[in-house]
């Protein structure tokens, strides 16, 4: 049987770490009350499925990598690029917010190494 008490878990984010800065980022969505959408209706599956591989299409610098659609959750890796030139402002694919700088920081997942590209 399984437990109705949430484990109790520690924070995984860095608590002075900017994620907006460049790099990969495993994510993970879980659906609402952890119900088995994605297995139980498999139309909202496919509809998750494509707004995940739609994010770089709609978001400036950003591009996904593996990712996996479970029941009820969907882990995958968010790529955020390095801008290019000067005058950097996160932004959605609206033209606002251009980024032209070079260079990337480091991120927790790539031990300062930067993003390749």
């Amino acid at each position: 049987m399984i437990s109705a008490e949430l484990p109790i878990r520690r924070p995984t984010r860095l608590p002075d770490y900017d994620y907006s800065t460049p790099g990969a980022y495993f994510v993970t969505v879980c659906t609402n009350n952890r119900r088995r959408v994605f297995a139980d209706y498999p139309r909202l599956k496919e509809i998750a499925e494509a707004n995940w591989t739609a994010i770089p299409a709609r978001y400036k610098n950003v591009d996904i990598d593996e990712y996996i659609v479970m029941p009820d959750h969907i882990h995958g890796i968010i790529v955020i690029k390095p801008p290019v030139g000067e005058g950097f402002t996160p932004s959605r694919n609206d033209g606002a917010g251009v980024d032209e700088r070079d260079g990337a920081r480091p991120s927790p997942t790539n031990d300062g190494a930067g993003v390749d590209e």
